[in-house]
């Protein structure tokens, strides 16, 4: 049976800088596969949402291949919020972003949610984000 999913493509200029901050730093993800060819340019990563939407991929881009690419590396969405994704504890995640000392753009407690805004190592701002209700 052929599961759907929803997949998102992430420019990157280093897979394993990719696989650093979304699966071991942030925790969010696990690496559903990660393809290498004869080529290191081929290799072909994807990374599965643990939690939450489990059918949601990050389907790894290295920018290197395509100079056209390259430009929107970082810039996906210009200042604005590339994704959001749901979190179970915020105090949890924030203690964690600290110890790998990612800086936290943005933290806000609101009756119904609290999230943080944080930038991958690309520079893709990310919205992490704990709904109460």
């Amino acid at each position: 049976m052929i599961e759907n999913s929803v997949v998102v493509t992430l420019l990157v200029d280093d897979f394993d800088k990719a696989i650093l901050f979304y699966v071991d730093q942030l925790g969010l993800f696990e690496v559903e596969s990660d393809q290498n060819s004869a080529t290191a340019t081929d290799r072909q990563v994807s990374l599965r949402l643990l939690q939450h939407c489990p059918n949601f991929v990050l389907s790894l881009c290295k920018t290197t291949k395509n100079e056209e690419l390259f430009q929107f590396l970082g810039n996906q969405c210009g200042d604005a919020v590339f994704m959001d994704f749901p979190i179970n504890d915020a105090a949890e995640m924030l203690a964690k972003l600290q110890s790998f000392n990612i800086e936290i753009n943005i933290h806000q407690e609101l009756p119904y949610c609290e999230y943080m805004t944080v930038k991958d190592p690309f520079g893709n701002v990310l919205c992490l984000m704990e709904h109460f209700i």
